[in-house]
This record gives C-alpha cells, sequence and structure tokens, in this order.
C-alpha cells in the first residue's frame, strides 16, 4: 500500500506542496490497495491518451480536450474501479463488463502531467495561465461552472473533499473521493439546513408535500379535558431529566456471543420469569379458594394457603394424568417444519435447573372459548394434563402481571415542584417525533424542518427525537447516491437544526434515541448504546463532534428509561409491536372486542422487556443476547414509547400511557409527532 513518501517520490516534489493531491492520490491507493508506481502509471497513461486525442490519433471516444485535476482523478478513479471489478470477476468466473483502457502511440507526443511537467501545470493553474480552454470532462466533479480567469482556476485547488456548495442542479453533482468504490455518480441532494431559505430545487414529492391539504391539523386526542398549554420561549424549563441505572450507555463488541452464552441467558430468563410466575399463580390459586365476594386476605394459618405457597411447579414434560402447572419459555416446533407459531407446533421449554431443558408440545384445543395469546419467546405457566409425558392437554394459561410502578415519595415531589418557586409549578410540555425525518425522495429533511418551525412556535420544554435519523433503508443512501459522508450529512441536517431549536430557547432539553437502522451508528445491534457511543470515552467525544451534536443534547440509548421529575418514561425506536404482530399466534375469547394493539402492548408490559421476542425478527432485530437484561423494564413506566410502523395512537393498557407517535415522513408524504402536555401534581392534596 503506497505512503504518502512513495507518492511524493512517483510524482515528484510538485505533489508536496499541493495537499488535497496528495490526500486524494493517497485515498485512492488505500481504498484500491495499489501502491504509488501502479498510480503513477496510470497516471501517465492518461496523459498519453489526451496527447493523442489533441493530436487526433487517439481514441475519439474521449471526451477530454485538456489536461485538468478534476479529469485526471475522476479517470483514475474509474480506471481503478475497472480493475478491481475484472478482478473479481475472474476471481469468481463472472463476465468482465469494464472496459479495457488502451495507450496508442502518437508520432508527436504533447506535453502531458506526467511526473516531470506536474509542478509546471500546478504552477500554471496557480497563477492563472491556463494550459488551454478550459472545458468541462465528461463526468466532471466540479459541482460549480468556473470561467478561464486567475480567482476561479486558483478554485481548481480547492480541497477535494470539501464539495458542499449550494447546489441547483441535484441530479448533475458527483463525489469527489472514493469512499466506497461504485460505478455510479452521486447526487449532490443537500441543503442548507441552517438557513430554511437556501435555494433548493424541490423533488416532485417534496413539492407535493409542502401542498398537502392536511397540513398541522391534529388527528387523534387523548385526555381531552386537560388543557393544552404552549410552552413560552423566554421561560426556563424547569424540568429535571435523569436516566433510570441499568442502560447501555456505554459502547461494547458485540457480534462475538458464544452459543453456550446464550443459552444461559435464555435459560436465566426462565428462571427469572418462572419465581415470578408462582407468585401469580398462587395469588389466582388464593382468590379462588375464598368465597366470591369476599375480600382476598392472606391468612397464614390457613393451611391450604400454607400449603399452595410452598407448592412447586411441574417439570416441563413430566408425565401426569392429573392437572399439573408448570412454566416455561414457548418456542415453535421446529420439526414441523414451520418457523411460525400455529395449531399443532407450539411448544413449551423448561429451565435447565428444573426441566433439564426439555421440551413439551402443547395442545390448544381444550381451551374452549377462554382464548389465549402466544408468541415466540414468551415465559407463561400453563395448567393442564399430560398422560404421555409429549403432549399436554392445556386447559388454562397463566399470564406474569406488569411490573409495579414507581411511587414517588411526597419529599422529592416537593424539590420537583417547590412552593415558593412558581415558575415549576406549571405544565410541563414534551414533544416526541420518530423518524425517517426525510422523503424517500430527497435528502433535504424538509418534514424536520417543519417540525422546527413549529417547535420554535410552541416552545416545548423537553423534545424527544427518536431514530433513525440518517435511514440506512432510505433509497437515495442504500443507492449509494450521497456526495458526502453520512456524519456530515447529519451535522448538517440535524445537529444543525437542533442548534437552531436552542438558540431559540437555550433552556429547552432535547433527547436524541438512535434507531439500528442509524446509518452514522456503529451498532446495528439491539440494545444500542447512545448514537455518538464508541469503545474509549475519547473516541466517544470526537464522534460526538465530528457529528456536530450541541453539548446540551442529551444522547440515550435504545432502548432507554428516562424520568422527567416523577414522570416515569420508556422509549424504544426497535419496532417491537410489528414484529409480535407479525409472530403472535392469537385466538380472541369469544365475546370480547378485539384490541390488536392493547394486546401487543400489555406483551411487553406482561413480559417485563422492551424486546420479548426470541429469536428476534430476521434481518430487522440483532440481539445481543450477552446484553439482554439491558432490555429489562426496572418498573412500569408512567409513559411507554414505542416507534413502530403501525399507525399512531396513545392508548392506556394496564395503566401505562402508550404512545406510537408515527413517522415524521412516510415516503413520500408527511408524517405524524405528538405533543403532550403533563399538568404538576397539587403537592398541598398530597402532604
Amino acid at each position: 500500500m503506497a505512503t504518502r513518501h512513495d507518492l511524493i517520490r512517483e510524482f515528484g516534489s510538485a505533489l508536496e506542496r499541493h495537499a488535497p493531491s496528495l490526500d486524494l492520490l493517497l485515498a485512492l491507493a488505500t481504498t484500491y490497495k495499489v501502491g504509488a508506481d501502479e498510480l503513477a502509471a496510470k497516471w501517465e497513461a492518461y496523459a498519453v491518451l489526451l496527447s493523442d486525442r489533441r493530436t487526433g490519433c487517439g481514441d475519439d471516444t474521449v471526451d477530454l480536450a485538456v489536461p485538468t485535476l478534476d479529469a485526471h482523478f475522476d479517470h483514475l478513479r474509474t480506471q481503478l474501479q475497472k480493475d478491481q471489478d475484472a478482478k473479481y470477476s475472474r476471481a469468481y468466473n463472472l463476465p468482465d463488463s469494464a472496459s479495457s483502457v488502451f495507450v496508442r502511440k502518437s508520432s508527436v507526443v504533447q506535453p502531458s502531467l506526467n511526473k516531470e511537467n506536474l509542478q509546471a501545470f500546478i504552477d500554471s493553474q496557480i497563477l492563472g495561465t491556463p494550459l488551454g480552454k478550459r472545458a468541462h470532462a465528461r463526468g466532471a466533479v466540479r459541482v460549480t461552472p468556473r470561467t478561464n480567469n486567475a480567482s476561479n482556476n486558483a478554485n481548481l485547488f480547492n480541497d477535494p473533499f470539501d464539495i458542499l456548495p449550494p447546489v441547483s442542479s441535484p441530479a448533475s453533482a458527483k463525489r469527489t473521493y472514493p469512499k466506497t468504490p461504485s460505478h455510479q455518480g452521486k447526487r449532490s441532494i443537500l441543503a442548507n439546513a441552517e438557513s430554511p431559505s437556501a435555494a433548493v430545487t424541490p423533488s416532485p414529492m417534496a413539492q407535493k408535500y409542502a401542498d398537502r391539504p392536511n397540513r398541522g391539523a391534529i388527528i387523534e386526542k387523548y385526555g381531552e379535558h386537560v388543557p393544552y398549554v404552549p410552552g413560552v420561549a423566554t421561560s426556563l424549563v424547569a424540568c429535571d431529566v435523569s436516566v433510570v441505572p441499568g442502560q447501555q450507555m456505554e459502547g461494547y463488541r458485540y457480534l462475538n456471543e458464544k452459543l453456550a452464552d446464550k443459552g444461559d441467558a435464555l435459560d436465566l430468563r426462565i428462571e427469572d420469569m418462572t419465581r415470578i410466575m408462582k407468585e401469580v399463580v398462587k395469588l389466582r390459586k388464593i382468590e379462588e379458594s375464598k368465597t366470591e365476594g369476599i375480600p382476598v386476605k392472606m391468612n397464614i394459618e390457613d393451611d391450604k394457603i400454607n400449603a399452595l405457597m410452598d407448592d412447586d411447579f411441574a417439570p416441563v414434560g413430566q408425565p401426569s394424568q392429573d392437572p399439573i402447572v408448570t412454566c416455561g419459555r414457548v418456542c415453535v416446533d421446529s420439526s414441523e417444519g414451520l418457523v411460525r407459531l400455529v395449531d399443532g407446533n407450539v411448544v413449551l421449554e423448561g429451565s435447565r435447573e428444573t426441566s433439564a431443558g426439555d421440551r413439551v408440545k402443547l395442545d390448544l384445543s381444550a381451551m374452549g372459548d377462554a382464548g389465549f395469546a402466544l408468541f415466540p419467546g414468551q415465559v407463561i405457566a400453563v395448567e393442564g394434563t399430560n398422560p404421555t409425558g409429549r403432549v399436554m392437554n392445556i386447559t388454562r394459561i397463566y399470564h406474569p402481571t406488569p411490573i409495579p410502578t414507581v411511587v414517588t415519595p411526597p419529599s422529592d415531589l416537593q424539590e420537583f415542584y417547590p412552593a415558593d418557586d412558581d415558575s415549576r409549578i406549571r405544565p410541563i410540555n414534551i414533544a416526541i417525533a420518530s423518524g425517517p425525518y426525510t422523503l424517500e425522495d430527497s435528502l433535504s429533511f424538509e418534514p424536520l424542518e417543519d417540525l422546527v418551525v413549529n417547535f420554535q412556535k410552541d416552545s416545548p420544554d423537553v423534545i424527544v427525537l427518536l431514530g433513525p435519523f440518517i435511514d440506512s433503508d432510505h433509497p437515495l443512501i442504500r443507492g449509494d447516491e450521497v456526495d458526502v459522508a453520512l456524519e456530515e450529512l447529519f451535522a448538517q441536517q440535524i445537529s444543525s437544526r437542533a442548534a437552531r431549536i436552542l438558540t431559540h430557547r437555550p433552556s429547552t432539553k432535547i433527547v436524541m434515541v438512535p434507531s439500528v437502522r442509524d446509518a452514522v451508528s456503529r451498532w446495528i445491534c439491539f440494545p444500542q448504546p447512545p448514537l455518538a457511543a464508541a469503545l474509549r470515552a475519547d473516541e466517544a467525544l470526537r464522534r460526538r463532534g465530528l457529528l456536530g451534536i450541541p453539548d446540551q443534547v442529551l444522547l440515550l440509548p435504545n432502548p432507554v428509561q428516562l424520568t422527567i421529575n416523577e414522570i416515569v418514561i420508556g422509549i424504544s425506536t426497535m419496532d417491537v409491536l410489528t414484529h409480535l404482530s407479525a409472530e403472535e399466534f392469537a385466538r380472541l375469547p369469544s365475546g370480547v372486542r378485539p384490541d390488536r394493539v392493547g394486546r401487543l402492548c400489555r406483551h411487553v408490559l406482561e413480559q417485563r422487556n422492551m424486546y420479548p421476542l426470541i429469536p428476534g425478527m430476521v434481518d430487522e432485530a440483532c440481539l445481543d443476547m450477552s446484553r439482554y437484561a439491558a432490555l429489562d423494564l426496572q418498573a412500569t413506566p408512567d409513559i411507554l414509547i414505542f416507534s413502530s410502523a403501525l399507525k399512531h395512537f396513545a392508548k392506556n393498557v394496564c395503566g401505562c400511557l402508550c404512545i406510537n407517535p408515527g413517522h415524521l415522513a412516510k415516503g413520500r408524504g408527511g408524517g405524524t409527532f405528538v405533543r403532550m402536555c403533563i399538568h404538576p401534581l397539587d403537592i398541598k392534596e398530597i402532604l
């Protein structure tokens, strides 16, 4: 691989005085793994080809009349890509579609850009004395046209990695550095996020988005009796945002799990949930043992109750003609050749401690009209008979109860809402938005710009922004049609707008939670560290600076549990609701109205985990089982926020307000976001 010294030796001392060209050649050598001598040979070969073209002896298909640095670098990059493709084609016996470049001799060789006269060429360009009439080449990499004068010719030596001027023709621009080898040009599609009025030619979908009829309409309300009080830009934000302990705040090494470690994590979850299920089943038995209408009480001298308390679950797979209760994890019987739960392939897996990891098939036909809702990874207790030890005839299913909520002591409430500080005894406004934040045919982030304008108008106290911010599934990102590094795209389109919000109201609390689809995140696994996380603290600071994220922005992991004053909030950008909906096997009880969304939210709360589906959805949820404990709920939150492709909703489930804000941008049109107004408790009534 070439070094700077090697390149200077091959190209001459002129290259040392022009750092941008040296950096670009070094980047080409590193990307395509070629030496300095090979780069110099290709450079001179193209110079000879130019000479042939100018004397009429060359190939007429070459559309370059004068030697320009841009043309040389562009051709050099293209030739290296062709050589790389040809090498891969030979290695894998693929047809070689790359065309060869032939160097033809000329009777008269004109001066070319070889290592002997490169210095003269650079000097002539800097001094404003062009070698010939300048013309743009096919595939030229400059965005802005130039005239043949000294000042514009000096612009030839701008940093080739700095190509972010305002553009008016997005389709004509190309990337100027080889970040990833590619055949296609790159579209310059950036607007100046710091100046909303920057002149950018809107895409057809952006124009359609701007003309949408229901702009700013309120489409759903929850708690209409509570008045909405907008924030005041001149007032200080009087609320405290803190993170619940046990969150994945640090970066970690992933994709190195051992199979035994995964098994231990799964087994530990079964054991933990089994202890919870024992209490659930015992309390249910106690309730049934009492006469109807009499309050349930725990009488420790009641022999029957004491016996129930001492009873243990039967091992999974234990033969019994009498009804028994056992606990385990729901799995799919893969021996049936199916990958989804259906009637006849539901099995229950016990822990290694109590059942030696045994499995038993569940026969749900005896459930009758009781109904059930099962999914892989769900830990439940079942009651029934198992005459043969191979199939258990289920008559009843017990589900765990949600973990208790947090009770805030009155002394803490007094600190949050002091009686002598009227500024803190007022409603807290929270805004929640979930990505994607741009339309599918552009990266101008028009929906995000509208959101920022709305925030500047309403001045929320806390803004929760959920990923993906730079969506790796965006057609332009996936197609490698971006003319700038993704970190710089984030800084220009996301961070700059966050800075505008903070400029408007400096005390605003901004929270960013990433998504596994974020192209600027180094973690694609779940749980996911914060957006700028790294393995070392200094590297995390460097990445934060690279992304341009203001210091006031709070970067949190995915998922995360946090508190705003006494309010506990859980957040996850993994679409667990859609995944559960796809894998769930449900049969509704007779006479019960269907509530699919409420049932899916209840699964999360009952299983006490932000992603109880095991195994996770293929290609979407890369679960790191060694850190699965970071997904456990510490308490039932007051508010649980899901970022889901399902329709937006706000629903009370098990005493928890579950919210799906929807996506801010939905393909070619606008989406939805959430505004919340939480009024403080009356401390005088509590004390």
